[in-house]
Formats: structure tokens, sequence, C-alpha cells
């Protein structure tokens, strides 16, 4: 079986700045993904690093795959909707194309994904956690 790792993070809204998302909006995602990617995805989590809310999954599908990276886009939009009744800052941030606060780093939702093929190299499977945990941390790093 083809297998493939996607994590796909946005800052959808946080409370007191970039401290993190609100519980609420935390379990929006959790509960959206959990019920609209039965069908599609092997296995989820979600979790968050700062304001960045990411979501880990597992699916049969290659990288890039459009379904995949489409629920995650929904899942973001209903987060969003989340983060703007709770009036969370920087509620949808990283959906608007042209939104700003303080740099241009990390204006877009992210992208982190391993297809089968590089899985399937002799202990790369081993490792998945530790390259998901690595991964989920790309963001906040900033290069000199």
């Amino acid at each position: 079986m083809d297998v493939s790792l996607s994590i796909i993070k946005a800052d959808i809204g946080s409370i007191g700045g970039h401290i993190g998302p609100s519980q609420c909006l935390a379990q929006t995602v959790r509960e959206f993904i959990t019920e609209h990617g039965a069908k599609l995805l092997l296995d989820s989590y979600v979790s968050y690093t700062g304001d960045d809310i990411a979501i880990v999954s597992s699916h049969e599908r290659r990288p890039t795959n459009e379904v995949v990276h489409k629920l995650c886009c929904d899942v973001f939009i209903a987060g969003t909707e989340v983060a703007k009744v709770q009036e969370l800052y920087g509620a949808g941030q990283d959906l608007i194309k042209d939104s700003f606060s303080g740099n241009v780093r990390g204006m877009g939702p992210a992208v982190a994904e391993l297809g089968s093929a590089l899985l399937g190299i002799a202990g790369v499977a081993d490792m998945a956690m530790q390259i998901v945990f690595f991964c989920s941390f790309f963001t906040k790093v900033q290069r000199k």
C-alpha cells in the first residue's frame, strides 16, 4: 500500500497575539478533520505550535493531492469562522493572501509532505514520527 504523510498548517487565529489557538478553535479543527476526513485519511492528528494549527495525516494519495489539500483548506475555513466569532487575533490571516501581521514570513498555509517512495527508504519509515515532529516546527525557525 502506498502511504503519504502530510503536514499542513495555518495560522487562523490565536489568543493573546501569537500564543496559540483557543480551546474551542482547536476542538473545532479536530472535530472537522475527524468527521470529514473519515473516508479519506488513514489517520490524523491536530496539534499547534504557537499560533499555527497543524494537521498531520496519513493517506493513500500522493503528496500534493488536491482532495487532501481541499479538506485541510475547508478545515481552516471552518476554524476561521470560529476565530472570527471569538474575535481572536489574526482570524484567518494565513488564508488571506495579502494579510500582513508584522513580517512577510509565514504568509499563507504551509505544507510538508512525504510520499511512499521516500518512506520506503530503509530507516526513514522508522523515523516517521521524528520527521513529523521536526516538520511541525519549520515555520518557527528563522534563517540568518
